[in-house]
């Protein structure tokens, strides 16, 4: 098993979690039957890009920055920290965390392809395996990336994971593949 992580440390008040509340969340697609669509707990940007087979969730669209929002779940104001995690297969993927900050879940769930105003951070790791941390409101808003590259992988798991510090917040994004 091989790690990567990349951290960068930041002020960012909009990634602030609600006061000690412990939500947990997990997918639960091997569990359901395949469809053309992500399910009632996700918001999936444009919808007939996703869908579920074999037991995950995949992305059918060729166009980029393709996004499922889950609209269960939202950061809250005050301080706290969260961690977050996902499967990825071969290519690109990552989270956009703080979206749509101040507005209502279901126009912050519309967010995705462009970045703009509102658009939040982007964590995560490219087709060729560069993780980076990058502020999705400025086209070319890169904050962190990997120095090194996992290269082709076929499976990992990514996370990322905000802890309070003294004027902001530190992000912490690492990948994990399994074998060589």
């Amino acid at each position: 098993m091989r790690k990567h992580a990349l951290i960068a440390t930041m002020v960012l008040a909009v990634l602030s979690c609600g006061e000690a509340v412990v939500s947990d969340f997990e997918s639960h697609w091997w569990n359901e039957p395949d469809r053309d669509w992500a399910g009632p707990e996700y918001w999936a940007n444009r919808l007939q890009d996703w869908r579920v087979r074999g037991g995950r969730l995949e992305c059918v669209g060729e166009l980029p920055m393709r996004t499922v929002h889950l609209l269960t779940r939202r950061l809250g104001d005050g301080d706290g920290e969260f961690e977050m995690s996902v499967k990825l297969g071969p290519g690109g993927g990552g989270f956009l965390v703080g979206a749509g900050g101040g507005l209502d879940y279901r126009a912050a769930a519309l967010i995705h392809h462009s970045h703009g105003p509102l658009a939040g951070l982007y964590a995560g790791i490219d087709s060729v395996g560069q993780l980076f941390i990058r502020d999705f409101e400025l086209e070319d808003g890169f904050i962190a990336r990997s120095p090194d590259l996992l290269g082709s992988v076929d499976s990992l798991t990514l996370t990322l994971v905000a802890r309070r510090e003294l004027e902001g917040y530190a992000l912490e994004l690492t990948a994990m593949t399994v074998g060589g």
